[in-house]
């Protein structure tokens, strides 16, 4: 069969084309839509933020040497890193708000 990582590159390039493909059909069907503002709004951030987990992810995986440590180290600060980069980065100051008022919401019904 193919091997792991040559199936994950495929998968990848997949993924992009029909992307790509969903984005025409879209234009094509809803006028107003606009690609740049969603390649500014959408997919810069997207790919900002996963380059910089990526990067700080693999060099966890460099200098941690305990392969128990480094997984539990890499899945962790992976997690919170995206989690707070797409939260204060990826977010517009719109969405920032309602997801606050959201949390704000739910934090006074667990203690009430």
């Amino acid at each position: 069969g193919l091997p792991a990582s040559s199936a994950f590159v495929v998968m990848i390039i997949a993924a992009i084309f029909s992307h790509i493909t969903r984005l025409i059909c879209l234009k094509k069907y809803y006028p107003i839509y606009d690609h740049t503002t969603y390649i500014k709004s959408f997919v810069f951030p997207a790919l900002l933020i996963t380059t910089i987990v990526s990067a700080l992810a693999y060099g966890m995986h460099i200098y941690i040497e305990n392969e128990m440590i480094c997984f539990f180290a890499v899945v962790l600060t992976s997690v919170v890193a995206t989690v707070l980069l797409s939260v204060f980065w990826g977010l517009s100051s719109d969405e920032q708000l309602y997801l606050k008022q959201n949390l704000i919401k739910i934090i006074k019904r667990k203690t009430l």
